[in-house]
């Protein structure tokens, strides 16, 4: 319910024309971002193309044939909206999203992060204005399992459309390669759809 709701503060214009998202998480590209990216696609649209690395075990960024890894990624979207992905190893888990609009903020991810942000009239500097939180508006409650439950169900009963198709998921898969192929090539810029489909991953 709290995505949701972000998307449609989004598309309301409660944060003003959206521009970047930043999106920290720890695990695998793969593994863990293609939730990820399926998050970005909710919030920004197709995606045009992608630049990425990948993380090697000496911490830098580089393609060393290492399977599903770590790593960090440029996204452009259809809409001229741009994202930056940080998935690099961590000891803790995160899956957060920093989503900026012309006139607001929202931050999202685990461990109860919920926030909404508007301008002011500063209060510390003459002239300009800064962001200042607000309560997250109202979503209602829900646990995630059950609520992607509920709506597998009501889609089969025809009471609601599906949330999540089969595109998508395949999409997200899609941008997780997407930064594979590009860290194999120096960080090129990789656009979408990929013509490569022979392009496999070994699993983590």
């Amino acid at each position: 319910p709290q995505y949701r709701k972000a998307k449609e503060m989004i598309e309301a214009g409660a944060i003003g024309t959206l521009k970047s998202v930043v999106s920290h998480f720890s695990g695998s590209l793969i593994h863990t971002g293609t939730h990820a990216f399926d998050a970005l696609r909710w919030f920004c649209g197709p995606v045009e193309w992608v630049e990425g690395g990948l993380e090697d075990k000496g911490g830098g960024m580089t393609w060393d044939g290492a399977g599903d890894c770590g790593g960090r990624a440029l996204i452009q979207f259809k809409n001229g909206v741009y994202a930056t992905v940080h998935a690099e190893t961590k000891n803790y888990f995160l899956f957060e999203f920093d989503i900026m609009g012309t006139d607001g903020r929202i931050r999202i991810g685990n461990n109860d992060v919920l926030e909404y942000y508007t301008p002011e009239k500063s209060r510390n500097n003459t002239g300009i204005m800064e962001l200042y939180p607000w309560p997250f508006p109202a979503c209602g409650p829900g646990n995630v399992w059950a609520g992607a439950l509920k709506n597998l169900l009501d889609c089969m009963d025809g009471k609601e459309e599906n949330l999540s198709s089969p595109d998508d998921g395949y999409n997200a898969l899609e941008i997780a390669l997407a930064v594979h192929l590009s860290a194999r090539n120096s960080s090129k810029r990789i656009q979408l759809p990929l013509k490569d489909l022979e392009l496999s991953v070994r699993s983590r």
